[in-house]
């Protein structure tokens, strides 16, 4: 078991490298149609775990806030429901 010493509860920034991975990987996804242009939040993060599972320690550091935001600026419009 882990000791409060030992326990982060900071968010840990992503870098530029996770950053660029994350818009590659929504530009292949973008040309494989796995996702699409218009897409809802549900569906990205599914979409992005997946892609976690399928590639280990795959950028650890992205949020689902950071996700959409990075997912907004390669031009993806981002569904509410």
């Amino acid at each position: 078991m882990f000791t409060e010493d030992e326990v982060y509860y900071d968010e840990v920034a992503y870098d530029d490298i996770e950053e660029m991975q994350v818009i590659e990987e929504i530009r292949i996804g973008l040309m494989l149609n796995e996702i699409s242009p218009y897409i809802s939040k549900k569906e990205l993060k599914e979409w992005f775990a997946n892609l976690q599972m399928k590639k280990k320690n795959f950028c650890e550091d992205i949020t689902g806030n950071d996700l959409i935001e990075i997912a907004k600026s390669c031009g993806l419009k981002i569904k509410e429901c």
